[in-house]
Parts: C-alpha cells; structure tokens; sequence
C-alpha cells in the first residue's frame, strides 16, 4: 500500500491506493522458442482453444482417441489444450508442431509433416469441418502454442496424475506420450506395424516397438 497522487486529483494522505507489486503480477507465457507473446497473442489463442475443444467434443468417436489420450485433453490446462490436441491428432513431435499452418486448419487442408529425426515425410488428413463460420472467423495469424516447453510438459505431467493415467518408463519425453497410447492402441486393433510406423514418422518398425505397450 502506497500514498500516491493522481494527476488532476487533489492528494489527501489519508487515501490509499494499492499498487501491484510487478514481481507479483503473472507474466505472459512464453513461446517454445523464447519468441514474447503479446496479450492479444494470448486472447487470439483462446478463441483456438475453444474451436478445438468444441471440435474435440463434437468428433470424439471420428477421433478414437486412446483412452488416456482423452483423459490427459480433459485435465490439461487451457493453454495447453491446443498443442495436446494437436499432437494427439497428428502423432507429431513437439518440434514438428510448427509445420502445421492455420491455413491447413481453416481451409481444411491435409497436413504435411517432415520427421524431425529422419528424411520421412507424412500426412495427416484434414480436419472435419462441422462450423465453417466459426472455423473461418479464427485469425490465420493465431499462434498454436503460447506456452514454454516446460510449462506444457509439467501440465501434462499433472494432468496424468489426475487421470491416473499408468506410467511409460520407455517414453523420452513426456509430449510423447500421445505417441505412445497411439501406437498401442493401433497395435491392440490389429493394424499392421508398417502402417503405425508411418503413422509415428519411423523409417525403422524396430523404433515403433519401443513404443508399443
């Protein structure tokens, strides 16, 4: 608490005007990449957030998401929801997050994505559309990830937790996780191990192995 006079205000000692501390005040998230988001960068991602969550409700039985893929969406903060659903979606590594475009998003374009580890190259089907006014109304200069790495790892972290969610001692990272619940559930399914070593981005099924539980 701080006497403090405001310009073209009559200053009287006895009023006292609470002043924020700035090492208090919650700071801006920071991009992956140390790149400063603005407020507005924040606000823009919200409006995605609640696009991607409507859409996530809407498709979840076109989606068949593992299990526990769904369980970490539904605990993770919403700042994070995005870059979850997104890796989910796309069985992409954190790194590969940024070749996905707002173009391919709101024009429902199939997504490429080149391996980060490898000279592979996939793609990723398009979005469903079911409201194409709101999905056009999202700014295409809208940033998908407005959180630190860090900060999206220990939400996930959190998120399993209260999920329950089992452990994956193999797993590298914990953003990988989606990788993993995905590959098991395609292999549980039948699907041949070629194909969810495409789906991952491997050029050696013996890699895809390790992420199958």
């Amino acid at each position: 608490m701080s006497n403090i006079r405001i310009p073209g205000t009559k200053y009287d000692p006895n009023v006292q005007i609470r002043v924020a501390d700035p090492s208090k005040v919650p700071s801006v998230p920071l991009y992956n990449r140390g790149v400063n988001i603005t407020i507005s960068d924040v606000q823009s991602h919200r409006r995605l957030c609640s696009f991607f969550k409507q859409y996530w409700r809407h498709n979840r039985h076109s989606l068949n998401f593992p299990y526990y893929t769904d369980v970490i969406l539904s605990f993770v903060p919403q700042l994070c929801f995005v870059p979850c659903f997104l890796l989910a979606y796309t069985c992409c590594r954190v790194g590969e997050l940024k070749q996905i475009k707002m173009y391919s998003i709101r024009n429902l374009k199939r997504i490429k994505i080149n391996s980060s580890k490898s000279k592979h190259v996939r793609y990723v089907p398009a979005f469903v559309d079911f409201r194409p006014e709101q999905r056009l109304s999202i700014n295409p200069k809208t940033m998908l990830m407005v959180v630190s790495y860090d900060n999206l790892k220990h939400s996930i972290i959190q998120a399993k937790k209260r999920g329950n969610c089992p452990s994956l001692k193999s797993a590298l990272d914990v953003t990988h996780v989606f990788r993993h619940y995905e590959a098991t559930r395609l292999f549980k399914e039948g699907v041949d191990i070629s194909v969810i070593s495409n789906r991952l981005g491997h050029l050696d099924k013996n890699t895809t192995l390790c992420y199958i539980h």
